[in-house]
């Protein structure tokens, strides 16, 4: 017999089109990015809008908050792969944090987040501006060409990465 929490899950990973029995490709690979944060580096300053197409951007979970310096958030930085699959002893632990994760999450608030990308793809505003200040952490690197999203596991706010995550498994099933 399940209980609520086992039920919420499972509910909220067939939402997300997330198998953790089949986990998909796009979440399975993973590419070292060799970035190097700038010396004078600031978030605030360094902002970037602009479309990404899902399929260039890596996932990677910090046990950070998202005000943490970026080279903390980097340096601690685990690709998503191992909180969807705990292969390894030393993976449960990040398995069950995701699982924390996916019990907070509303899907109203993802299904908020679509409706305003779909208002961005049809204008782009003069300035934009996102819900409570929250910015999508994706960032760049230069030495590989790659675009990974930080996601900082101990802030409560998630929807920015759950609605990535779902854009992405969603894309998968498109090339199966």
């Amino acid at each position: 017999m399940m209980d609520g929490n086992e039920k919420s899950i499972i509910s909220k990973l067939e939402y997300l089109g997330l198998n953790l029995n089949k986990i998909p490709e796009i979440l399975e690979q993973f590419e070292p990015l060799n970035y190097r944060v700038s010396k004078n580096y600031d978030e605030r300053n360094y902002k970037t809008y602009r479309y990404i197409d899902i399929k260039d951007i890596q996932i990677l979970l910090t046990p950070q908050n998202r005000l943490d310096p970026i080279t903390d958030k980097y340096a601690k930085a685990v690709p998503i792969y191992p909180y969807l699959n705990p292969e390894r002893e030393e993976d449960i632990e990040l398995h069950s944090k995701f699982l924390k994760m996916l019990i907070t999450l509303r899907e109203d608030s993802i299904e908020n987040l679509e409706e305003e990308q779909k208002l961005l793809n049809k204008k782009i505003p003069f300035r934009v501006k996102f819900y409570k200040d929250y910015l999508w952490q994706i960032h760049y690197s230069e030495s590989t060409n790659k675009y990974f999203m930080l996601v900082p596991t101990e802030d409560q706010e998630q929807t920015a990465f759950f609605y990535l995550l779902k854009k992405m498994c969603n894309a998968n099933k498109g090339r199966t």
